[in-house]
């Protein structure tokens, strides 16, 4: 990891305080902070685009990489 070009750290603290799982994968998928129990929506209730959504949007291959179950 110290090898590679780039490098970034990034902080899940919620509006709300103690970040709830919402809260914390909306700042990681957007960069932005939010309420607990809001999942992509900022401060205002307006919804975010994800890391995702605005690579694919470029043409850009995108996947999800997980160590856990990820149910619906």
């Amino acid at each position: 990891m110290q090898t590679l070009p780039n490098r970034g750290n990034l902080r899940t603290v919620s509006l709300s305080g103690i970040t709830d799982s919402a809260a914390s994968s909306t700042a990681m998928a957007t960069g932005v902070m939010t309420f607990n129990a809001r999942l992509s929506l900022d401060r205002e209730g307006n919804q975010l685009d994800n890391l995702l959504e605005l690579a694919h949007a470029r043409g850009m291959v995108t996947g999800i990489i997980s160590t856990a179950a990820i149910t619906d």
